[in-house]
């Protein structure tokens, strides 16, 4: 009997490319797909090594978008059973050796400049225990599949159980989920978490544990009730779980904003010590207050100063405008004045003016006594 055991991987590397670990003997598969419906038939092809800037290095094997290209296909032991047009192109390596060990690419040609799509794979070999079981690797927060098959062809419908622990001689520990051969028995699946999600009918009782957590590191155990006695088939996994970065460094803030606030309670709870400096430090706020507002009168009153002076200033200049305003009044009035009056400038130095026209009236007037009789009187011009 065999026993198919397939290992998918399960973490990328710094470079970008993706750890997967294979069994020597087993059939491993790297898995490479694109969107069909949104591009269409699209060139691929696979090769070892880094991928270059046109094609694939070491080319493996090939598509037209259609099939396969025989003539560029390596070793049959390089197939693409996926189905190409719905876009699977993943590889298929048949009967892993140990010289199959390394870097493997991926290319889909993607019309246009710089378009292509490039999947690297670093291939390992797969590391088993002294006791038999098989090192898997997962992330928190992932799905990771446990493989295990039989020949369903060969044995038919058989009793499968997968449990935690060792395999004891009968059964499962702490059993996960079991089937009858056919159908799953849902009385005995512990958690929704536990998956059989391959075809049952085909002899693959592949374990998928859905959204890993640090909890699920460990043993597990697949146990195949082939009839007779001491014939069971016994699969051991040790399964190790590693830390998601975003999901460490999610963890890492929240563990940052949940400490402060818990500070701040121990800050202000510890000790009467610690409530003597919180007064003080109240008691200096007050005081700085105090002085601000303080600074802040000091720093209005040049305002006020400076405001006054603007008032005074406005005063001034509006009592000169009104004096100016008189004087040229009077500058023009003065002219006309002297006009009227400047024969009594010349005539007289009298100062009342009705005086001096009387004055010169009388001295006008002469008067010339005669020695004749009813006193004649001489014109003189």
């Amino acid at each position: 009997m065999k026993i198919v055991l397939l290992l998918v991987l399960l973490t990328v590397s710094e470079c970008g490319s993706i750890s997967v670990v294979g069994q020597t003997g087993q059939n491993v598969t790297l898995s490479c797909k694109y969107n069909f419906k949104y591009y269409g038939e699209l060139v691929v092809c696979w090769g070892r090594g880094d991928i270059p800037s046109k094609g694939c290095t070491n080319q493996l094997i090939s598509t037209d978008g259609r099939r396969v290209i025989e003539g560029t296909r390596a070793s049959s032991r390089y197939q693409l059973l996926g189905r190409l047009d719905e876009g699977d192109v993943s590889l298929t390596i048949l009967n892993f050796t140990d010289s199959d060990a390394g870097r493997y690419g991926c290319r889909v040609e993607i019309p246009g400049w710089f378009n292509d799509d490039k999947h690297h794979f670093d291939l390992t070999i797969e590391t088993v225990s002294e006791c038999g079981s098989i090192s898997v690797v997962g992330q928190t927060g992932q799905n990771v599949t446990l493989s295990c098959k039989y020949n369903f062809k060969y044995y038919g419908a058989l009793a499968v159980c997968w449990g935690r622990g060792d395999i004891p001689s009968s059964g499962c520990t702490n059993k996960l989920v079991s089937t009858d051969g056919r159908g799953v028995i849902e009385g005995t699946r512990a958690s929704s978490r536990y998956q059989l999600l391959g075809r049952l009918d085909e002899g693959d009782v592949s374990l998928t544990i859905l959204n890993l957590t640090d909890s699920d590191a460990g043993r597990y155990g697949c146990r195949v009730a082939i009839p007779g006695w001491f014939n069971d088939d016994k699969h051991h996994f040790d399964l190790t779980i590693e830390t998601d970065p975003q999901t460490n460094t999610s963890t890492s803030n929240t563990e940052t904003s949940t400490e402060q606030p818990a500070a701040k309670y121990t800050s202000t709870s510890t000790s009467a010590s610690a409530s003597t400096g919180h007064m003080n430090f109240t008691e200096t706020l007050l005081t700085s207050s105090s002085s601000s507002v303080s600074a802040e009168e000091n720093s209005i009153a040049p305002v006020v100063l400076v405001c006054a002076l603007f008032v005074l200033i406005a005063l001034v200049t509006a009592g000169g405008l009104v004096i100016i305003i008189k004087r040229w009044t009077l500058l023009h009035k003065t002219p006309r004045q002297q006009q009227g009056n400047s024969w009594a400038w010349f005539n007289s130095t009298s100062s009342s003016l009705h005086i001096h026209r009387s004055s010169s009236a009388v001295e006008n007037v002469y008067q010339i006594d005669g020695g004749g009789d009813g006193g004649e009187y001489e014109y003189c011009p």
